[in-house]
Parts: C-alpha cells; sequence; structure tokens
C-alpha cells in the first residue's frame, strides 16, 4: 500500500496528545477503524491521526476520495483539524492562518481565474482563511505581519510570554523611537505639519487604537448584551477594528511616501 501524506493545513494544527493518541491506537487494533479517511489527489484531509494510529496498530486503513464540489481543499482541512482542536484560543488559531496563508493563496491562484490581480487573490484569501479559522481578519494580518517582519516576536507571542497585539504595538513604539537621522530638509505635508511629525502622531495614534481593540477583544459580549438591548458594545468593537485597519493603512502609504519623497531629494541633491 502507498504511504499517505497529510495536507500542509493538517500538519501546521498541533498533534492529537500522546494519551488520546494512546487511547486511539488501541482502540483500532482492538476494533478497526470506524471512520473513514477522507483523501484527495494523494494527501489526507480529515484523519491524519487515525491514519497513524492505523500504521502503528497495523491495521489497514479505509480511504475515500473527497467530495468538494469547488471547495477549497485547504480549507476543509482546516475545518476539520479546528473540529477537533475546540481549546485553541484565538491568537493560536491567527498564528496556524499566517503558517497556511501562502498555500491558502496558491489554491486560490489556481481555482479562481477570474480573480484578476495578486491583491485581489491575497485579499480573497484572507477573508476566507479568517472565517474558516474563526478569527477576525485584523488579528490575522498582525500575525502574518510578524512572521515576516518580526519572526522573534511571534515566537514570544506562541511561548505564551507575550501576545500579538502587544508585540505589534512594541514594534510600532520602537520604529518610532530609531535612531535619529541626520537632518534633512523639512517635507511639508497637510495643514502645516512636516510628514515626520506626521507620522510619529500616526504610530502613537496606531498604538492607541491596538490597545483599544485589544481591550474590547477581552471584553465579554454575552453578558454585555444583555446590559445594552441596542448592541452598544458590539457597535464600538466593530467600529474601533475598521479604524485600526485603516490607520494600519494610512500608516504604509505615509511610509512609502516620506521614502519617495526622500529618494526625490536625494537626486536633485546629486
Amino acid at each position: 500500500m502507498t504511504e499517505l501524506k497529510a495536507h500542509p493545513a493538517v500538519l501546521a494544527f498541533p498533534p492529537m496528545a500522546d494519551k488520546g493518541f494512546i487511547s486511539l491506537v488501541q482502540s483500532v487494533r482492538e476494533e478497526g477503524l470506524r471512520e473513514s479517511i477522507e483523501v484527495h489527489e494523494g494527501v489526507i484531509l480529515s484523519g491524519w491521526s487515525r491514519y497513524r494510529a492505523c500504521m502503528i496498530a497495523g491495521v489497514k486503513p479505509s480511504c475515500r476520495s473527497w467530495r468538494g464540489n469547488g471547495e477549497s481543499p485547504a480549507l476543509y482541512a482546516i475545518r476539520c483539524s479546528l473540529s477537533n482542536r475546540p481549546g485553541l484560543s484565538k491568537e493560536d488559531r491567527a498564528i496556524i492562518g499566517s503558517d497556511l496563508y501562502g498555500p491558502v493563496c496558491a489554491e486560490l491562484r489556481k481555482g479562481c481565474k477570474f480573480i484578476a490581480s495578486h491583491d485581489d487573490r491575497g485579499e480573497r484569501a484572507k477573508v476566507r482563511l479568517s472565517r474558516a479559522l474563526g478569527v477576525g481578519e485584523t488579528l490575522l494580518q498582525l500575525a502574518c505581519y510578524l512572521r515576516s517582519r518580526h519572526p522573534e516576536s511571534l515566537e514570544l507571542v506562541k511561548s505564551g510570554k507575550s501576545t500579538l497585539w502587544a508585540e505589534h504595538r512594541r514594534v510600532c513604539e520602537s520604529n518610532a523611537l530609531q535612531q535619529p537621522q541626520p537632518p534633512q530638509p523639512q517635507l511639508s505635508g497637510r495643514r502645516g505639519h512636516s510628514c515626520t511629525q506626521q507620522q510619529e502622531r500616526l504610530v502613537l495614534l496606531l498604538s492607541s487604537m491596538g490597545k483599544i481593540a485589544e481591550d474590547l477583544e477581552k471584553l465579554d459580549l454575552s453578558e454585555a448584551v444583555s446590559l445594552m438591548p441596542d448592541n452598544n458594545l458590539r457597535f464600538w468593537k466593530l467600529e474601533s477594528r475598521k479604524a485600526y485597519r485603516s490607520l494600519l493603512a494610512a500608516s504604509t502609504r505615509m511610509s512609502g511616501l516620506l521614502r519617495s519623497r526622500k529618494e526625490n531629494l536625494n537626486a536633485n541633491v546629486k
């Protein structure tokens, strides 16, 4: 029998606990495999732990082909793996999502040819991945940002020493307090402020909005909604996320504007 491999989305999740896996091996050895393993193009989407248990117990696993009806195999594997691990926190799921962002984009690039640009594919992958994992798009974006730019911060979050929001605030503050640059001509912006001053104010505002969004995330909506029939708390929670995403995009545009203006100044000086 050909040995099967697991889908990358399955391997991104933590493996089954040793105690539960030993019980599964014993059950498969005594009673056989009760539920078939779902396979797609030679990789396992659902039932990786059952397959490993069959290999150890010496039982031939029963497999069936997956019929996705146009669904993404990666997203299906995520939902199946997530249903067996209800104890994962939102930050744990966001970190897993940052690992799987590339494979999901690749699948959408193959299966969704009507999506024209690379940015549209990335945005679509972000939305579908956040829904499959049950986390907000902002939290998933933070995890992807830390993984690509500050992997050491993501390791602190994995070890439980920090949180995604706390590490992002720390990164924003450290970027605002970098080593002093040599004097350069002031680049005038709107309302008479220099672009450097505008960027510093934007970074501080971004850090404050991140703290507000983190505090609102920790609130228990089940109790708050019963006290507020008009769902005011839910409204402010959603609005804080929208404002944070807008400020994050504005910060990126501001950094690009500063780089282009500085390059133009240096070209003129030469």
